[in-house]
């Protein structure tokens, strides 16, 4: 199962670092940050980074969480487990499903291409490829998107990277 531990945002490097030191790897199959590929514009030129997905979160794999709690309770930087009441609250399959068929197997979103119809987006090549609706923001000077994910048990703003091709009047 996923849970999902919340970091200082700007951290998550860092305590996924400290996580895999500390904590047992017998109890924790792996702790992950997901990026997705971004376009930068560095000294002129367009460069393709990775960004956050979910800035001040980390996703651990564990069946033993209780126990991979101990250990993060020795971790200074330790913030907090997502929990609902005293139980620890994995995410859902449907959530888990989405991060694993869109990102790769390093859980990396891969920069979306796509079309613009109106304000209907069409993504035909990338981690959306398929793709079709309306979304919450593009950016197409800067080459990202918004869309609205479940997250967390809740309904989040997810950015992703996306080059629109052309766009049409619909």
């Amino acid at each position: 199962m996923w849970y999902v531990l919340q970091v200082t945002s700007g951290q998550e490097e860092k305590m996924q670092n400290l996580c895999e030191v500390y904590i047992d790897p017998c109890i924790l199959d792996g702790c992950f940050c997901p990026k997705y590929e971004a376009s930068k514009k560095i000294k002129g030129k367009r460069k393709i980074v990775l960004q956050k997905l979910f800035p001040g979160y980390l996703f651990l794999d564990t069946e033993c969480i209780e126990d991979v709690h101990e250990y993060l309770r020795e971790i200074p930087e330790f913030k907090k487990l997502l929990k609902s009441g005293n139980d620890f609250l994995p995410i859902t399959e449907e959530e888990q499903n989405f991060i694993m068929e869109h990102g790769n197997g390093e859980h990396i979103f891969e920069m979306s291409t796509g079309y613009m119809k109106g304000d209907q987006v069409l993504i035909t090549q990338g981690a959306f490829a398929g793709y079709e609706g309306k979304l919450s923001y593009v950016d197409r000077h800067n080459r990202y998107g918004i869309m609205k994910v479940e997250m967390f048990g809740r309904v989040t703003e997810m950015k992703f990277g996306l080059e629109v091709i052309s766009k049409t009047e619909g």
